[in-house]
C-alpha cells in the first residue's frame, strides 16, 4: 500500500523549457556563451554552494547581452514555464485528502525555488517541499532521497520504503530513486500518470 508519494517539479507539475535554449532563440545570444555558466557555476547554486545573485554579477549578463538588472534577469527567468499543471494538482488534493502524504521534490537553486513556492502555492499544494538547495544535494544522489525518508519516518514511523512511490520525468532521478528502495515512476505525459496511479490503487478521483 502507498502511503507516501514524491513528486517532481520541473517537467511534471510544470513545464520545463531548456532556459539556456529559450534564451538563446529569444536574444540570439550562441548557446555556446551561456551553456558553461550552467555547466560549472550554477551547479554550486543547486546544492547551496554558490548564490545564484554572487555568481551571475562575475559578467555572465554581459556576456549575453542582458541590458537590465540581475532581478530583472532573474523575473524573466523564473517566468519562464507557466504555471502548474491542474488535472497533476487535482490527484495530490485527492491523495491527500485520503490520508497519504504528498511531498515534493526539486532541484532548484534558492531564489527560484522561493519564486516557485511563492507563486505556485507549493506548501499549500503538499505537505513538505525538499529543495536540493536546502538539502546540500540533488537527486540522483543517496543522500537527498535519504532525508526525504528520514523526514516521512518522523510522520509515520512504521513507513516502509516500499511504501513510497517517487515520480520524476528524468529517467536518471527514477533510477536512483529504485536503487534506493522507492517504487518508482518515469513521468511522461498526463494520462500515463494517470493510469498509473490507478494501477497502484491510489485515490486520484
Amino acid at each position: 500500500m502507498i502511503k507516501a508519494v514524491i513528486f517532481d517539479s520541473d517537467g511534471m507539475i510544470t513545464y520545463d523549457p531548456i532556459f539556456s535554449k529559450t534564451y538563446s532563440e529569444k536574444y540570439g545570444i550562441s548557446i555556446d556563451l551561456i551553456n558553461p555558466f550552467f555547466e560549472g557555476p550554477f551547479k554550486d547554486c543547486l546544492v547551496g554552494k554558490a548564490d545564484l545573485h554572487m555568481e551571475l554579477e562575475n559578467g555572465w549578463l554581459e556576456k549575453w547581452g542582458w541590458k537590465g538588472s540581475i532581478q530583472e534577469f532573474l523575473d524573466y527567468w523564473f517566468s519562464v514555464g507557466g504555471s502548474p499543471n491542474t488535472r497533476i494538482l487535482s490527484t495530490i488534493t485527492k491523495l491527500r485528502e485520503n490520508g497519504i502524504t504528498c511531498v515534493l521534490a526539486t532541484n532548484q537553486e534558492k531564489y527560484r525555488a522561493e519564486y516557485m513556492i511563492s507563486t505556485f502555492n507549493y506548501q499549500q499544494i503538499f505537505d513538505t517541499v525538499f529543495v536540493s538547495a536546502s538539502v546540500g544535494y540533488k537527486k540522483p544522489y543517496t543522500d537527498f532521497f535519504g532525508t526525504i525518508f528520514e523526514h516521512l519516518q518522523r510522520i509515520q514511523p512504521s513507513l516502509g520504503k516500499d511504501e513510497v512511490l517517487f515520480w520524476d520525468d528524468d529517467i536518471k532521478n527514477v533510477q536512483g530513486a529504485q536503487n534506493y528502495g522507492f517504487l518508482s515512476e518515469q513521468y511522461t505525459e498526463v494520462d500515463d500518470y494517470i493510469e498509473k496511479m490507478q494501477s497502484y490503487n491510489l485515490p486520484i478521483k
